[in-house]
């Protein structure tokens, strides 16, 4: 399982985003570029936005097995189970989707009522690795980072 680090540097002058996996940079972005403002100082939402949007992300639900793992000299943190082989091979999917965002329709039917509403079930596919078909959901209408700046500067002024 790949290890992924998003880093991000806000409230000074340059905010930015980065995310690595497994010390690679996946993708990064200041959040000068989609603001405009030279030297963004504030959270870096547009930039976080993008930084996940290009890693793709998956999602899937079920058991899992989560500990410390190994030898004292290799003891490391991790993860086992299907939903985690699921989540993967989603996420290599949602690269190739506009949104890069895809869900497994059984981890969106356990969701509760607003959040499933928010998603379009799909196709059937066969995943990489997976003996049973999976369903596929994508979401109907991912709230953009502006909509989080709004958000979040109403709740800022309001504190």
């Amino acid at each position: 399982m790949p290890v992924r680090i998003l880093g991000v540097s806000a409230y000074y002058h340059d905010s930015a985003a980065c995310l690595v996996e497994d010390g690679r940079i996946v993708a990064a972005a200041q959040e000068e570029r989609f603001t405009r403002k030279k030297h963004d100082a504030g959270f870096p939402s547009r930039a976080v936005e993008y930084c996940l949007r290009e890693a793709g992300i998956g999602v899937a639900s079920g058991q899992a097995v989560a500990g410390n793992v190994g030898a004292k000299e290799r003891f490391e943190y991790t993860v086992i189970g299907e939903p985690v082989n699921e989540a993967a091979r989603l996420t290599e999917l949602a690269k190739l989707e506009k949104d890069h965002v895809l869900a497994s329709a059984i981890a969106v039917s356990g969701a509760l009522d607003a959040e499933a509403l928010c998603w379009d079930v799909g196709e059937i596919v066969e995943l990489r690795g997976r003996t049973a078909p999976t369903q596929l959901a994508r979401p109907l209408n991912l709230v953009s980072a502006s909509e989080v700046d709004e958000v979040s500067s109403d709740v800022r002024s309001s504190t």
